[in-house]
């Protein structure tokens, strides 16, 4: 694929697109790598919830009391950075999966 013809089948695909829609799409991709890291850190955390040497010069009731609050933390984050990524991309998301089973399904024949 040469260069003009990618920008030639890049113009026409965002061009049923608004320019809102575009960023409200980017900032919903945006929200769910946020929530993908939080679910990252929340597996992190109950993994190694009873090591106690961190590096940290600190006592074990200050690192496990951390510990704790982002158990507490990361999985509210994760929902919240989830719920806002789906109400601004869901949509998006919607259409490019139902695109993409249309596709599959019909080459699969």
């Amino acid at each position: 694929m040469t260069y003009r013809t990618f920008r030639r089948r890049l113009s026409e695909s965002t061009a049923g697109h608004g320019l809102l829609e575009i960023t409200t799409g980017a900032l919903g991709a945006l929200l769910f790598a946020v929530s993908a890291f939080c679910v990252y850190a929340t597996v992190l955390l109950i993994a190694h919830f009873r090591d106690l040497e961190s590096g940290f010069p600190a006592g074990p009731g200050f690192i496990q009391g951390v510990k704790g609050f982002g158990l507490v933390l990361f999985p509210v984050f994760a929902l919240i950075t989830g719920a806002a990524g789906w109400g601004l991309a869901g949509d998006l998301v919607q259409g490019l999966w139902r695109r993409l089973r249309r596709h599959g399904s019909s080459s699969g024949g």
